[in-house]
């Protein structure tokens, strides 16, 4: 199986939005950009590809998730299923500093609420994806 830094990136297709996943060798960052409508499905989809997908190198410092383009299509309330999947996967995810690029409100607030919901692992909200992955790099 290839290691991510081999695959400079990929393609999923999810079932109203899609992402993508790349490896941002400068920040040591995987880049998720999603794009579209996206369910909370599709995002623990995301996670789970990260988590079983391939190995991933130790020298990774974090994971950017990149909803500029994108929509949470669920409402806020249903944070608590991603900040769930986190507290459950802790030794994989507490791995990672996490940016989440948010600019709009619904998605902004949604952030804020995971990153609200436990300090065991450590989740950031951001406007770009260029202060996000240098946040992830320091």
């Amino acid at each position: 199986m290839e290691l991510l830094k081999e695959k400079t990136s990929f393609f999923c297709s999810l079932r109203k939005g899609e992402y993508f996943i790349q490896y941002e060798e400068k920040s040591q960052a995987i880049v998720g950009v999603f794009e579209g409508d996206i369910s909370v499905e599709d995002i623990l989809s995301f996670w789970e590809e990260l988590r079983n997908g391939y190995p991933i190198p130790q020298d990774i410092k974090g994971v950017a998730m990149d909803f500029t383009n994108a929509r949470m299509d669920f409402d806020a309330s249903e944070h608590e299923q991603i900040a769930s999947y986190f507290l459950e996967n802790i030794s994989f995810v507490n791995r990672f500093r996490i940016g989440f690029v948010a600019n709009n409100p619904h998605n902004i607030v949604i952030v804020m609420l995971v990153s609200r919901e436990s300090y065991r692992y450590e989740v950031r909200p951001f406007t770009t994806l260029a202060a996000s992955l240098i946040w992830i790099k320091n």
